[in-house]
Formats: structure tokens, C-alpha cells, sequence
């Protein structure tokens, strides 16, 4: 059978065309797989430029450390005469840079490394840059004439310590901080505590300090009565105790009194207080110089903090709440006390040691109750929990105080129960998802953290004095 004419017309130039298409298949496959190829240098070369890049960040951030600053004495002895060996800043830029990429696949690599001294309002300031330039060899490009790709990259440091500042640990101590420290904690916490069982049939959800409850009691042997009563745990899973999130904060500032102590480059450098609010502010362990005391001695701020737990919300019972006051947690008293206690020490730059820079380190849940409760053992105004209001550090922002605040995660409180005092447990749990921005709001740019944990408080309290210590940051 033959095709119809009209078919047989074009069918050869189909074949024809088919034929075009493999022979520019063939002319175009090599320059394909050179682009292909130069595609794989590039990102491999793009990839050792983001390696040299952290290299030296790692530089750059090691020459301005305070540990840097520490064991040369100063930042200043540090930086010594500038640009040359034998200056500690220099040397380290130089050398954890070169330690960080001698063995890079780069055909060559020269860098600059400068440091430099200059003024920041009335205290001086460290900058350190390098600048690098390198080769990285290519795989498939030498087919073109191509044998290395040029990447280059600048890291760039700076630090301006405040030489001297006062920390005031300003701590909530309302009876909302007694949760436990972990969920482990919690569980052993509630399996034990059967408080007010007539009233609130899913028991009390923290360990309440008030009189006639056993919670906070209970915490403190473990829930075992054979146990004698600690005044801290200091650990979670410890048999004789319940680590409550108030003992973790005590142990979080035992780090920072140890931070303090170890990176201090002056005498009278650092000074830290506690100042703990419920319904009010108690000065109770003013600004001291001395932070490496015993914490078996009662006189120390180091055995104040590690026993901070002991003065949680007693019901105002208590020989040291009877300052702090009882019952909710009252930011508007305690806010404006803690600026009135500020000014008392004085406001300043930290360029001098009589020109001290004030920090507040306010760490808490966030959850503001206006209630309060009376020595007669009764509340009064009624439980009102809110997120609380962050106009309130305004004040003390205004007045030149760095605020740092460690928000402590307030957990959904479950079952609720509607007939317990008007609901609080399912209105608390309404106002959760708002305390994070309200305490953000609260805080000085870029100061601001949120602790779940035990291990969360520690390595968030490390990391507040870090920033407030002006560790340097990377600007490039």
C-alpha cells in the first residue's frame, strides 16, 4: 500500500529535520557540559568563600573577646601599640584566622588584619577587620582556559566596653515562679501535693508557700517527710528535693557572680544586688562589690541568691515578706521602686568607676495580678491576671537604664477549673499567648530572652550578662 502523495512530500523533510535537531544536540552537548561544570566550580568556590568568611568572624570576634581582654590585663593592654605582633588583639586575629583555614583547597590566601582604637561618647571603643582575597582551584573551567576562581571577602568586629556597671537582679517571687523547673519536676510535684483538695479538687498546681498549704513544703523534702527541709535545690531529679523554677533562677545567679568574678579586667569593675518584688520591692541584698563569697555563708550575696527560694510568696507571714508583701505580683509598685533604687546608686555611662552603668535584669513570668493578701489570710480585689503592663519599665528606660529581661514561660494551666476563684486558671491561660511581646516591649533592644527550662534560666542568664558586658558583634 502507498502513502498519499502528500505524505510522501513531506515525510523526508520530517526525517530531515530530526536529523538537524541530533546534529545541534551534538555541537551544543560539550559547551553544556562546560556550563554544567562551571555551575559546580562556582558553588564549590561560593562554598569556601562562606567557610574563609566564618574564619574570620572567628578572627575578628576572638580579638575583641573579654577573655581576650581578661588575661591581657585590660581591652586597652589588649590592644596595645595596634597593628603589629606582640599585640594580643593582633596576634589573635591573625593567628585563629590562619588556624582556621591552612587547610582550605585554595591555591592562594592573603589577608590583612588591622585593629583600631576609637571613642564612643566617653568610652573607647575596639574595632578589628580582616581582609582576605583568595583562589580556588576548578575541576571542570581549566577545559576552558579557566583554572581559578577569584572569591575575596571582610569581616569586621567591634566592641566598646562599659568598664564599670551594677547589675540588679530584679527577681518575681510571686507565687506563680513556684512551679517546678521541668516537666519531670512537675509531675513529681503534683503526685504528691494534694492542697486545698476540699475547694480546688485538681489540687494546687505550684507549690504554695501560704499558710496551711503544703506545696512549697513538700518541695523542699522531696515529698518524702523523713527527708530534713532544704532551703535550695539546686539541681533537678535530686531525691531530697523538688527543683522548683525559683531554685533554678538561684542557681542561674551563682553563674553570673562566677561570670562576674572571671571576666572582671578592674578593680570594683562589677557590682550586683538582689532586688525580689511581690507586692512590693525589698532591697534585699544591695549592689556589693564582693561576689565570690561563700554560699554557706549567710552574710554573702552568693548565699542569698543560691536560698532566693525561701522567700517566695509566704501569704506575708514571713520575717522577710512582710517586706515583699503578699499576693499577686504587683509590677506597678515594683517598677517604679526599682528606678527610685537606681538613682539612689546613680546613673551613668560606666566610663568611671563613679560613672557606673545601671542594668536591671528583670526576670520573670510576666503574669501581673493586682490581688493581694492580707496577714488575716484573706485576698482582696479579687484575681485578676494580665499580661503586664510594659509601659511600666518605661520610666526607667527614659532615665538611662538598660533593661534585660528573661521571661519565664508561664504553662497553660490544665484542667481548668471555672468555680475556682472566678475562673483564674482559664483567664490566665487567655493572657499566655501576650506576655512575650509585653515583656520584649519591656526590654532594651536586642535584650530580651524566654527561658522554658532549668537549663534554659542558665544558659539564658549567661548569655544576658554576656550582652550586657558589651561582648563584641559582628558589624561586617
Amino acid at each position: 500500500m502507498r502513502l498519499p502523495l502528500r505524505i510522501r512530500e513531506i515525510a523526508p523533510r520530517l526525517l530531515d529535520r530530526r536529523g538537524s535537531v541530533a546534529v545541534i544536540m551534538a555541537l551544543l552537548m560539550p559547551m553544556l557540559v562546560i556550563m554544567v561544570g562551571f555551575s559546580v566550580d562556582y558553588a564549590y568556590a561560593v562554598d569556601i568563600q562562606h567557610r574563609l568568611n566564618a574564619a574570620a568572624d572567628t578572627g575578628v570576634l576572638a580579638a575583641l573577646s573579654p577573655t581576650t581582654a581578661n588575661e591581657s590585663g585590660s581591652y586597652a593592654t589588649a590592644y596595645g601599640s595596634g597593628n603589629s605582633s606582640g599585640n594580643p588583639m593582633w596576634d589573635l586575629a591573625t593567628n585563629t584566622f590562619a588556624a582556621n583555614t591552612q587547610s582550605f583547597p585554595v591555591t592562594t590566601v592573603t589577608k590583612t588584619v588591622t585593629v583600631a582604637k576609637g571613642t564612643s561618647g566617653s568610652l573607647t571603643s575596639y574595632t578589628a577587620t580582616i581582609s582576605w582575597t583568595a583562589s580556588v582551584p576548578t575541576w571542570f573551567s581549566g577545559l576552558i582556559g579557566i583554572y581559578n576562581v577569584p572569591i575575596a571577602g571582610v569581616s569586621t568586629a567591634t566592641v566598646t566596653p562599659a568598664l564599670y556597671q551594677d547589675f540588679y537582679m530584679m527577681i518575681d517571687l510571686s507565687g506563680s515562679m513556684d512551679f517546678a523547673s521541668t516537666t519531670s519536676e512537675q509531675a513529681r510535684l503534683q503526685a504528691v501535693n494534694q492542697d486545698d483538695i476540699s475547694t480546688y479538687p485538681y489540687g494546687c498546681q505550684f507549690a504554695c508557700h501560704f499558710a496551711g498549704y503544703t506545696g512549697f513544703t513538700l518541695s523542699r523534702n522531696g515529698g518524702k517527710a523523713t527527708n530534713p527541709q532544704v532551703t535550695s535545690c539546686p539541681q533537678p531529679g535530686t531525691a531530697t528535693c523538688i527543683q522548683l523554677r525559683v531554685d533554678a533562677i538561684g542557681s542561674a545567679l551563682q553563674i553570673l557572680l562566677q561570670d562576674a568574678t572571671s571576666t572582671a579586667t578592674l578593680t570594683n569593675q562589677y557590682r550586683v544586688g538582689l532586688y525580689p518584688f511581690v507586692q512590693y520591692l525589698d532591697k534585699y541584698y544591695p549592689l556589693t562589690y564582693t561576689l565570690n563569697g561563700s554560699t554557706t555563708n549567710s552574710s554573702t550575696i552568693n548565699y542569698a541568691s543560691v536560698n532566693i527560694a525561701t522567700l517566695s510568696d509566704n501569704g506575708g507571714t514571713g520575717t522577710v515578706n512582710s517586706v515583699l508583701g503578699s499576693g499577686g505580683t504587683h509590677f506597678e509598685n515594683a517598677m517604679p521602686s526599682m528606678l527610685t533604687a537606681v538613682q539612689a546608686y546613680g546613673i551613668g555611662t560606666g566610663a568611671t568607676v563613679a560613672n557606673r552603668q545601671p542594668w536591671v535584669f528583670l526576670i520573670t513570668d510576666g503574669m501581673e495580678n493586682t490581688q493581694t493578701y492580707t496577714v488575716a489570710g484573706n485576698f482582696q480585689g479579687g484575681s485578676n491576671p494580665s499580661a503586664f503592663n510594659s509601659s511600666l519599665c518605661t520610666a526607667l528606660k527614659t532615665a538611662g537604664v538598660k533593661v534585660a529581661v528573661m521571661l519565664i514561660t508561664y504553662p497553660t494551666l490544665s484542667p481548668e477549673d471555672p468555680g475556682f476563684s472566678g475562673d483564674e486558671n482559664g483567664i490566665a491561660n487567655t493572657q499566655i499567648p501576650d506576655l512575650p511581646a509585653a515583656a520584649q516591649a519591656c526590654a532594651t533592644t536586642g535584650f530580651y530572652w524566654q527561658a522554658t527550662t532549668y537549663s534554659d534560666i542558665q544558659n539564658d542568664m549567661q548569655a544576658m550578662f554576656a550582652a550586657a558586658t558589651n561582648n563584641p558583634r559582628l558589624t561586617q
